[in-house]
């Protein structure tokens, strides 16, 4: 046990906090709450008593972003005449480094906020069920969704070619168009000068930092590059196995890849089983009439509510649907019909049904050249 005494009841931390406001007016202490996500940054400004001084807004993660938020504190600063300013972020990820270390240049004091400690705050406020941004910054006291970066072959490339982004601020078009033809990999002008415009907008991190970054970063492209080829690897057997089933024939639809065909044929398992298509689509437990949730259950007879069917044929089936969508015309028709009446969930949930119908017909008569909804009509 340590022997080490306490004057505070929260210890070393309680009693250098207790210090930093002694004497102070709550009126003049000055909280800056800032819940942090990928691609922006939500504010609140309050006093000590808990009083809105400036209700949430967003910034962005670009050095405009942070301009705005030491405008805003200097301001309520102002407004107040704050003696005392705390700053309190969650450490989401390691999207709040760059931030908290420009703060703490400018003397700002940060405090990281356990996440779970703001999940508990936010349940003993009778907001268990609620998880908004504005919420996460009164608690402390994700969310704009994006092309995901792995995803983006030219972002790939960016990062091997040029990762310090000080010298991608510093580069002209032609230059970072150079880079990347020196790697074999195309970039167009437009693009370029898009990326660096980009570059130069950014809250941009120390030199020093960078240089530490760099080198940890030559080695995850190494696992990265490691893990890519052996999920090649593994998706060209997955390829080798649905061709040496019935399923191969959705191989040769447009909108279908071999992993997505693969995953439905092993969700589904031995076509045999079935009958017919309604089958396969009761299994899935995608149900768009059912609405039964807390209160309003009507056939759950006061019990839990829970989601039927095999959860890896409903993935299979609406991961299908999507492509199917882009590249169907007859499914994206339907699609934009129903839309028109019904809710988002219903009509994807009847699309989905309609594709599962039209794919039993197609994999039942093996019928490769396209999908058919009735005799004539193609897709």
């Amino acid at each position: 046990m340590s022997k080490k005494r306490f004057s505070h009841l929260r210890g070393e931390r309680g009693q250098a906090f207790a210090d930093l406001i002694r004497g102070i007016p709550s009126e003049q202490i000055l909280c800056v709450s800032l819940d942090i996500s990928k691609y922006f940054h939500v504010v609140m400004i309050h006093n000590g008593l808990g009083e809105i001084v400036k209700p949430t807004f967003e910034i962005d993660f670009y050095q405009s972003g942070f301009d705005q938020l030491c405008q805003a504190i200097d301001q309520a600063k102002a407004a107040t005449q704050a003696q005392v300013v705390l700053v309190g972020m969650e450490p989401t990820s390691h999207y709040f480094e760059n931030l908290a270390r420009h703060l703490l240049q400018h003397s700002q004091p940060v405090t990281l906020v356990n996440s779970f400690a703001v999940k508990q705050n936010r349940d003993q406020q009778l907001m268990r069920r609620e998880k908004t941004d504005p919420i996460d910054c009164a608690a402390i006291g994700d969310l704009l969704r994006r092309i995901d970066f792995w995803q983006c072959q030219t972002l790939q490339h960016l990062i091997r070619v040029c990762p310090d982004p000080h010298l991608l601020a510093n580069s002209t078009p032609e230059q970072l168009v150079q880079l990347f033809k020196a790697q074999s990999y195309r970039l167009g002008r437009n693009t370029a000068a898009k990326i660096i415009a980009r570059a130069q907008q950014a809250l941009l991190p120390d030199p020093e930092l960078v240089a530490i970054r760099r080198e940890l970063l030559h080695h995850d492209l190494i696992l990265l590059e490691a893990v890519q080829a052996h999920i090649a690897k593994l998706e060209q057997h997955l390829t080798d196995l649905v061709a040496q089933t019935p399923f191969q024939v959705w191989t040769h639809l447009k909108g279908l890849s071999a992993v997505q065909v693969a995953s439905l044929a092993a969700a589904i398992g031995d076509p045999a089983n079935y009958s017919y298509a309604g089958q396969i689509f009761r299994r899935s437990g995608l149900v768009s009439g059912r609405n039964d949730s807390g209160n309003r259950q009507r056939k759950g007879k006061g019990n839990r509510v829970l989601k039927v069917g095999d959860v890896y044929l409903r993935r299979a089936l609406m991961s299908a649907l999507n492509t199917l969508l882009l590249h169907q015309p007859l499914l994206s028709h339907y699609y934009r019909k129903l839309s028109r009446s019904k809710p988002a969930g219903v009509t994807r949930v009847a699309t989905a049904r309609k594709a599962n119908s039209i794919l039993w017909a197609t994999l039942r008569d093996q019928y490769p050249v396209s999908l058919i909804s009735c005799k004539g009509a193609t897709m």
